[in-house]
């Protein structure tokens, strides 16, 4: 766990830049201010929340492929 805390997962999708640990918690973002749409608000929450998605999905593969180096089949 210490060592999924440690891992570090960078992100870029879409004009979104994130990082994410190994357990998928979120460490920093950043956005690409031509997505900044007062009048558009909700193609800038998609936006971000496909890149989370996407952060905690790779969170997940690392996680899973580490627990296999541990205990193989």
């Amino acid at each position: 766990e210490e060592e999924l805390a440690d891992e570090r997962l960078p992100l870029s999708q879409n004009g979104v830049d994130c990082v994410f640990d190994g357990r998928g918690q979120m460490i920093s973002i950043k956005i690409d201010p031509s997505l900044v749409d007062p009048d558009d608000i909700e193609t800038l929450e998609d936006v971000i929340s496909a890149a989370v998605r996407a952060g905690f999905d790779q969170a997940i593969a690392v996680r899973e492929a580490k627990m296999a180096e541990i205990m193989p089949n």
